[in-house]
């Protein structure tokens, strides 16, 4: 369960999340129930999340970081 915030939506990712309307209590209480009652949806949500996670690895980012110096450097 997450923010529509932009940045929330982002580090989630694609099917990482369920988002709703923080600043609606019933949108919050709505959005728990939908995770306690779907079974297929919130283990489609766990699934996603688990293959999200593997974007903030150390050594997904490190190599992320290495791929951008490359490119500035050989566009120099």
């Amino acid at each position: 369960l997450a923010s529509t915030f932009p940045s929330v939506r982002q580090t989630a990712g694609d099917g990482g999340a369920l988002f709703i309307d923080v600043d609606d209590p019933e949108a919050i209480k709505a959005g728990f129930q939908e995770l306690l009652q779907n079974n297929v949806l919130r283990m489609s949500l766990i699934k996603a999340g688990q293959s999200n996670v593997k974007r903030y690895q150390a050594d997904s980012i490190a190599q992320q970081y290495l791929n951008l110096y490359d490119e500035v450097i050989n566009k120099s």
